[in-house]
């Protein structure tokens, strides 16, 4: 079910509502004080009971806006609680991410020396710099996601450089670097962890006083992806990611949640879906119009199978895979189905030539037949023309 925490304009505190599943939302105040809870984050524990990280005001504290932390139980009460030891105020933009064990992480920039911050509680709240430097906006609109090692990884802004930046701790230091140095990125930004313990952010990026374009970008391992345009026309701000990770094979695909905000002021959606990839005949010298060269031959002869495979969505096929299938009498030889490698081409987009052989066929005869298969890495099988015909047949003597 979902759960929701808002600030309420009216009265001017944090609010919270939860649907009941059938026919009802709840509403709670999570916390009384006025002009709190204006910046808030909220995640679901395992006990499916709401945490919320947020700015809160106390007159006359030191500092006056702060960041706090509040915990329901199951039984209805808020627990409240200040992020200990800080001493500067929280500006505007803060984020929580829970880990393994619900123990809340949280990104904010602070207003007194413009530093990205990390608070963690671990029995006891310890507050780390993430990131600092002479711009004084530095560390806007943060997004914090925890990898399998409970690590945290958080996007972020310097706006005065207009850049996307990253930071992450391995386990003993802080590491940064710049996602996107277009010198053009404004609004918010959103991190998710894949399966595969690798980050993916969405963002939002400006030309001009409104044109704004929604942007995405995942780290392979060993650098970011090309910037990808999701959607465009005064679109981005406000944007929450999270990926597909369901079935047996999860292609950790982006889901987005973002608003234009300009015209029609309409809350969008948006979700790459996997295009499954495509198997055509090489169209090389010797293999235009089939898959095996020499087409006949004899107990001796080297026979060298080829196809072309592509993927528009730029993925590397299955381990395994694309391989060809040799039968002799309508069965499978032995060894069959046998794995090709790849033999030559740049894109995956574009499509790559594999090939199977050279290798000769086990006794003479007449009725041998063939067929590619393929699939991409999340099992999709392949299309096109060589796995769509029946097999082709060659004779040997």
């Amino acid at each position: 079910n979902p759960h929701i925490s808002y600030y309420a304009k009216g009265s001017s505190v944090l609010q919270y509502i939860v649907w009941d599943g059938i026919s009802a939302w709840t509403k709670e105040t999570a916390d009384t004080n006025q002009y709190t809870g204006y910046y808030n984050s909220l995640k679901v524990g395992t006990d499916d009971q709401p945490r919320i990280a947020y700015r809160k005001y106390v007159s006359g504290g030191t500092p006056e806006y702060s960041v706090w932390y509040a915990t329901r139980t199951s039984s209805g009460q808020w627990n409240r609680e200040p992020v200990a030891g800080l001493t500067v105020n929280a500006l505007s933009y803060l984020a929580l991410a829970l880990d393994r064990f619900d123990r809340p992480k949280i990104a904010f920039k602070d207003s007194d020396i413009n530093n990205l911050m990390y608070a963690a509680k671990s029995g006891s709240w310890g507050i780390t710099i993430v990131d600092t430097g002479a711009s004084s906006n530095l560390g806007n609109y943060p997004s914090i996601a925890v990898d399998a090692n409970d690590f945290p990884h958080i996007s972020y802004l310097d706006l005065t450089t207009k850049n996307l930046k990253y930071a992450y701790y391995n386990g003993s230091i802080w590491i940064r670097n710049i996602v996107d140095n277009s010198g053009n990125i404004n609004f918010n930004t959103s991190i998710a962890m894949g399966t595969d313990n690798k980050p993916h952010i969405a963002y939002c990026t400006i030309s001009g006083q409104y044109v704004q374009s929604l942007k995405y970008t995942r780290w392979t391992g060993a650098a970011w992806t090309a910037s990808y345009t999701v959607d465009t026309g005064y679109v981005g701000r406000y944007v929450s990611m999270d990926l597909d990770r369901s079935g047996t094979i999860p292609t950790n695909f982006p889901k987005i949640a973002y608003v234009e905000d300009y015209s029609t002021f309409d809350l969008k959606f948006a979700e790459r879906k996997n295009n499954a990839p495509l198997l055509a005949w090489a169209g090389t010298a010797n293999y235009q119009a089939d898959g095996v060269n020499p087409e006949a031959g004899g107990i001796t002869t080297q026979f060298t199978w080829k196809v072309k495979y592509s993927d528009a969505d730029e993925e590397a096929p299955m381990t395994g895979y694309p391989r060809v299938h040799i039968l002799k009498g309508g069965f499978e030889i032995l060894g069959s189905p046998f794995a090709m490698t790849e033999e030559s081409g740049a894109l995956y987009a574009t499509g790559k030539i594999f090939k199977y052989g050279p290798a000769t066929l086990p006794a003479v005869g007449k009725d041998y037949s063939y067929y590619f298969e393929g699939k991409d890495q999340y099992a999709a099988a392949a299309a096109g023309t060589p796995p769509g015909n029946p097999p082709t047949a060659w004779c040997i003597s």
